[in-house]
């Protein structure tokens, strides 16, 4: 029993560490939102499935804190409930800059 649980944690581990990558590269310093209707619908795609991975990890992690409850765990789903709610903070944003956008007439 203690081996699969181990080659979950490994897994969760390396696709946490996907994710926060990717969410770094995909990132801009300063919070720039841009002018570019476009620009701002292909972030909001990445974005949706950075969501959609972040939470499909958080349900795996929840499942294994079912079975074996570590402190680790425990930090480990606030990080991913953190990082989604970071996520969905920047959804909603490029959401209403592109609603501003519409608004002008630059879409």
């Amino acid at each position: 029993m203690r081996y699969p649980a181990r080659v979950f944690a490994i897994a969760v581990l390396v696709a946490v560490s996907c994710a926060v990558v990717s969410g770094c590269a995909g990132s801009r310093g300063g919070g720039d939102i841009p002018d570019d209707p476009v620009l701002i619908r292909k972030e909001l795609v990445e974005i949706e499935r950075q969501i959609q991975n972040t939470e499909e990890i958080l349900k795996g992690s929840k499942a294994q804190l079912q079975m074996d409850e570590t402190q680790e765990l425990r930090e480990e789903i606030r990080s991913l409930e953190m990082d989604l709610i970071h996520l969905e903070s920047q959804q909603r944003a490029l959401e209403e800059r592109l609603e501003e956008l519409k608004a002008e007439g630059k879409s």
